[in-house]
């Protein structure tokens, strides 16, 4: 591709960045960049860093990207604001999935390079909406990465993921902490869904967090705090006060902090990794359990713990529960149970 015709297709697409929200290009708050973009190339924001209180309709909010290929060989999106970025009361109304940030790669479901965005300051989330995946975040076949602290409190959804639903790859490299982020639950098509109160990685997904901090999230059927279905990487955390309660038309109730049915990876080595007070409620008995591992017909849960550093450790105050076929091997220096 010619340098020409790069820069010609960024300046038409900070056009629509600026006029997609359907406000004068001097309120910048009420922006909705990349609705129904086709493709972009290299684009950095770097002036606002705060938005608040915006709803938005037809199911995509604040940055949204459903990528097709076309003219463009990728998307990169860089955030880079002088202050850190507070995204705060953002609805979507509709079948909506991710209030805040939406990454979708409809062009080659292999290549999570051709969707990518990258959040270079500090970041919270807190009180966003939606009624479908992801209350703040929604992935697809996509690559997001936080390379300064991130915070998630009080977001929520109905389905799956109250903060986060993540298909894609998503790299927290400086800490992420979620607060108070949950699943309300809803039934569709007959089956109900209230999984993953702050995090929910999809068949394809990968989350990888260096020191994280789950306290306080919760849902109504599998997953207090994260549902795992592919893969989960924990270096260095902390999981406390998080519980399923059973909703009513819930099938099950499984997994105060972590329900998996893939692989999830505990690593002590940079920091002390603690679970504590996580539970499952039913009625009015509550167990403490810290992890739940399933299995079905496509993939079996697995648990690997390890850490090489003596001065820190992996300790458990709640149950590990696991079906038949579900594995934990552990090579973790310092292991309390």
């Amino acid at each position: 591709m010619s340098k020409t015709k790069t820069k010609r297709m960024v300046a038409s697409f900070l056009l629509l960045c600026a006029m997609s929200g359907g406000k004068a290009m001097a309120d910048p708050q009420g922006w909705k960049p990349f609705d129904s973009l086709i493709g972009a190339g290299n684009v950095s924001f770097t002036d606002r860093s705060e938005y608040k209180n915006l709803n938005y309709t037809g199911g995509m909010g604040i940055f949204s990207v459903p990528y097709h290929g076309a003219a463009i060989d990728a998307v990169n999106i860089e955030l880079n604001s002088r202050a850190p970025y507070l995204f705060e009361n953002i609805s979507v109304s509709g079948n909506g999935s991710g209030s805040v940030i939406h990454l979708e790669n409809l062009y080659n479901n292999d290549d999570f390079s051709h969707v990518q965005m990258t959040i270079n300051n500090a970041v919270t989330f807190k009180n966003n909406h939606t009624n479908d995946l992801g209350g703040a975040i929604y992935l697809e076949h996509s690559t997001l990465t936080f390379n300064d602290t991130a915070n998630f409190e009080g977001n929520y959804i109905e389905r799956t993921g109250g903060a986060i639903n993540n298909n894609g790859i998503i790299k927290f490299e400086n800490g992420a902490t979620f607060n108070g982020n949950y699943v309300t639950g809803e039934t569709v098509d007959g089956t109900y869904y209230s999984d993953g109160g702050a995090l929910y990685v999809a068949q394809d997904g990968e989350t990888t967090i260096n020191n994280a901090t789950f306290k306080n999230n919760r849902a109504g059927q599998y997953g207090g705090a994260v549902y795992n279905a592919n893969k989960l990487t924990i270096n260095g955390g902390t999981f406390e006060n998080n519980y399923i309660e059973k909703a009513a038309d819930a099938v099950d109730a499984l997994g105060g902090a972590i329900y998996s049915k893939g692989e999830v990876v505990l690593d002590s080595t940079n920091g002390n990794i603690l679970f504590r007070n996580n539970s499952v409620k039913v009625g009015d008995e509550t167990v403490n359990n810290d992890i739940y591992l399933a299995a079905d017909t496509t993939k079996n849960g697995s648990l690997v713990l390890q850490g090489t550093n003596d001065n820190y450790s992996i300790t458990f105050n709640g149950s590990i529960l696991g079906e038949e076929a579900t594995t934990i091997t552990s090579s973790a220096n310092n292991l309390i149970l």
